[in-house]
């Protein structure tokens, strides 16, 4: 599966994090609604750029909104985990060990 990596500066990420709350969308969500939003008003542009003379031009297999969305939805996992692992690592939230989360499931399936 091919991997989609993106890099930003802390603030960018910061930006893009408030932007995908403000919209109450998690980042995953976020990112994916903007690209996939991207990527269609990109095919309804019609092409007038002209290829010229000493112009570097790079053909890569076309990427489909499937691949995109496999991409994004396992970056978003490696990011929410590191923010995750952050938060309890500075105390900000405290973990709930697995027997209580286990009790807890048990509790609201009935059994």
């Amino acid at each position: 599966m091919p991997t989609f990596t993106l890099k930003v500066s802390t603030s960018e990420a910061q930006s893009i994090r408030r932007a995908a709350q403000a919209r109450r969308m998690t980042l995953f969500a976020y990112v994916r609604h903007r690209t996939l939003e991207a990527l269609r008003h990109a095919s309804k542009k019609k092409q007038t750029d002209k290829i010229k003379p000493g112009r570097a031009v790079v053909a890569t297999p076309p990427i489909t909104p499937e691949m995109l969305e496999a991409v994004l939805y396992e970056q978003a996992w490696k990011t929410e985990t590191r923010c995750r692992i952050a938060e309890m690592e500075s105390g900000a939230v405290k973990g709930i060990s697995g027997n209580e989360v286990m009790a807890e499931l048990r509790g609201i399936v009935g059994l």
